[in-house]
């Protein structure tokens, strides 16, 4: 059965708000590959090397940096460039750097993350002045660089869909947070509310788009969110904290790839 849900038109000509009812195709073109990106702000850091090694050997297609400036968007400090110049001058070429600034102005921070290597840089659109500047930054620098840069947005537990209208087309990828940023805290009181958020987002963006989650992703919860529409997968202690990495990753790809 299709799944059905009335959501408020981001479009009306009347006075009155018009309300319209949007049905979800059960499910979606799973053509892409589903990506493991094994967040490593839950690595042992004091053996960083021995953490990814591990993880690219068992199967991670991408390594998630989870940049945080301390602001009020991500209260939080952790990593930075010298650690994404790290990685990428030290893993295989294949295994893309994905960094997600949670910082306030992502705009001055593009050109530095670039030049450290990065191959995806997401942020979220409330961050910046100019969230469609920030997105043509990072393809003027792909062009530039002769690199394939993948560009996208993070969409907190807070921030309506509707808010990325006219970003989508300029993006290569959305991060749905389950949880709030920084904090770890989520709204999502079940994995059918998130199963939900995620669902709406692959049908509002379409079935081509990389749509990645972030936040509590484990072995147990993967296969309803995939089935949902996402297919790039953010894991920290589910990868890390396992004495088999291999075994978690395949089974975060759904047991599929």
């Amino acid at each position: 059965m299709p799944f059905t849900y009335t959501r408020l038109s981001p479009v009306s000509f009347s006075n009155k708000p018009r309300f319209e009812k949007v049905v979800i195709a059960k499910t979606w073109n799973k053509s892409n590959e589903v990506i493991v990106s094994p967040s490593i702000a839950k690595s042992n850091l004091w053996d960083l090397k021995t953490s990814v090694t591990k993880a690219v050997d068992g199967g991670a297609n991408w390594l998630h940096v989870s940049v945080q400036d301390g602001s009020l968007l991500a209260p939080k400090i952790s990593l930075g460039s010298p650690i994404v110049s790290c990685l990428r001058k030290n893993v295989p070429k294949d295994v893309k750097i994905d960094v997600k600034l949670n910082t306030l102005e992502p705009f001055d921070r593009i050109d530095e993350f670039v030049n450290a290597g990065a191959d995806v840089i997401t942020f979220a659109p409330e961050s910046a002045k100019q969230p469609m500047a920030v997105l043509q930054k990072i393809r003027d620098l792909s062009t530039i660089h002769d690199r394939d840069i993948l560009a996208g947005i993070v969409l907190n537990p807070s921030t309506s869909i509707f808010t990325i209208e006219e970003l989508v087309p300029y993006c290569d990828i959305v991060v749905v947070m389950l949880v709030n940023a920084g904090l770890g805290t989520t709204p999502y009181a079940t994995l059918d509310e998130k199963v939900s958020r995620v669902r709406k987002i692959r049908s509002y963006i379409g079935p081509t788009m990389r749509v990645q989650i972030d936040g509590g992703v484990n072995e147990r919860s993967v296969r309803d969110l995939i089935e949902a529409g996402a297919d790039t997968i953010v894991a920290g202690s589910a990868v890390f904290k396992s004495d088999d990495p291999k075994k978690v990753i395949r089974a975060l790809k759904g047991g599929r790839n």
